[in-house]
């Protein structure tokens, strides 16, 4: 069922069906109302015609252009419960009806269509599209109606930016977001373009622009970096490369707004540059230690005043570059790291309290990796978080009840450290999801 990512993947790719591979309960999962779009080129702006069906109309080109004037989309309502909701159906003049809720649900009906009644396949890495031009596509036998079960669909983790996707282009991107959009992904985790948010931010610090990129270093380390375990390691970004990655993130994070999807971003939960100690003397700084022989970031005590004003500035830096997200993640001590004299209750509860401040409707999104962040998120409201139960086919601490409440995603891991093995175990992943969606403990 799962078929794709070379490389570590938070896995809450929803089929076409719908059926999603990652789910939010525990609490009602509404929509978050508050995102907006930054000021920024669109990727492919809606036509003035049929503005509300054209990002659709125009995924549909992209995938199958000899054949794409052979549908038709509408716009229908949601479902019960605001679920997204599909329709496929023949119309009388010979065409394929697509309908759906958003320009993502009718990509989704597009991708089920062609995976279920013409036989094809649109992937991430490889395609089975070869249909000659001027071939008459099958027709449905009747009418198809999916509705999606859960609300929030992710993708991606912080490492899939660096064991996948460092260098990938414009052409790459366009070509994954479809993917994703077929796939009815409506919460890509978008890490490109950070570079940009971390040097407005802490320029207003003291620290210069040539510290910023030196700290920020190798792209292909962004995970390790922004997961508060490395620093300083594969050199000094140059700035060419900075702003060539804002624009492309900018790229991106249009496209996704167009396609129905609401991304997540970057929040701020404390970590600091390395020069950053020495720019702010007064500062109440937490030496992290070392991960495996590299040195940690340092973190600034949740308690230090400077905390909420720092988290507001890259927030609003990010806001002015990419647009309201909505949704942030932010994961302090990850994996592992000095708490000492950190009161994890208060230190969750300033972190949300920052995102607060900027949006006031921010859902925060934060992985549970070594241990189930249960104090961490005890002061969050149960409708302003949603936990990442982060290896549920193996580790899964949704079983005992670790979320007391909180919305949560049941997460797959699909391969470590970018390896993948023709291996795995299929039975138990056709039924996990499943199991896990209709348990009582949920």
């Amino acid at each position: 069922m799962i078929r794709y990512f070379k490389n570590t993947l938070c896995a809450a790719l929803a089929l076409t069906a719908f059926s999603a591979t990652t789910f939010v309960t525990g609490c009602d999962a509404a929509e978050h109302k508050n995102a907006t779009t930054a000021p920024v080129v669109s990727a492919s702006p809606a036509t003035p015609e049929n503005p509300a069906t054209a990002p659709a109309a125009a995924l549909v080109k992209r995938v199958l252009p000899a054949h794409a004037a052979q549908y038709s989309f509408a716009i229908i309502p949601t479902a019960e419960n605001d679920a997204d909701v599909f329709e496929i159906e023949k119309t009388p003049d010979g065409k394929i009806a697509l309908r759906g809720n958003s320009p993502l649900s009718l990509a989704s009906a597009f991708n089920y269509y062609l995976q279920n009644v013409a036989f094809l396949e649109a992937g991430n890495s490889g395609d089975n599209l070869a249909v000659p031009a001027g071939t008459k596509l099958p027709q449905p036998p009747e009418k198809i109606r999916r509705t999606a079960p859960v609300p929030f669909r992710l993708a991606y983790n912080y490492c899939t930016f660096g064991y996948t996707m460092p260098w990938w282009d414009w052409a790459r991107w366009e070509k994954e977001l479809d993917f994703l959009a077929l796939n009815g992904v409506k919460n890509p985790f978008i890490m490109t373009g950070q570079e940009a948010v971390w040097i407005n931010t802490f320029k207003q610090y003291g620290c210069t622009g040539e510290e910023l990129r030196q700290w920020l270093g190798s792209p292909a380390h962004f995970p390790w970096l922004f997961m508060q375990n490395m620093e300083n390691f594969g050199g000094t970004l140059p700035n060419s490369w900075v702003k060539a990655r804002t624009e492309l993130a900018q790229k991106i994070l249009a496209r996704c707004r167009e396609l129905g999807m609401q991304p997540v971003l970057q929040g701020w939960f404390g970590m600091l540059p390395r020069s950053f100690a020495g720019k702010n003397p007064a500062a109440k700084i937490i030496p992290q230690g070392d991960w495996c022989g590299y040195r940690r970031p340092d973190m600034l005590d949740p308690a230090d005043p400077l905390f909420e004003k720092i988290a507001v500035t890259f927030l609003r830096e990010q806001e002015k570059l990419y647009g309201r997200a909505g949704y942030y993640a932010a994961d302090p001590f990850h994996e592992g790291g000095n708490r000492a004299g950190v009161k994890m209750p208060e230190c969750g509860e300033t972190i949300f309290n920052a995102m607060k401040a900027v949006d006031p409707n921010a859902v925060w999104i934060k992985q549970c990796w070594l241990d189930d962040n249960e104090a961490l998120l005890s002061r969050i409201p149960a409708e302003r978080v949603i936990a990442l139960d982060l290896n549920s086919e193996s580790r899964p601490y949704w079983q005992n009840s670790a979320f007391k409440g909180k919305r949560w995603t049941w997460c797959l891991l699909q391969n470590f450290g970018g390896n993948t093995d023709l291996a795995g175990n299929i039975p138990a992943l056709t039924h996990l999801y499943a199991d896990a969606l209709h348990s009582p403990k949920k």
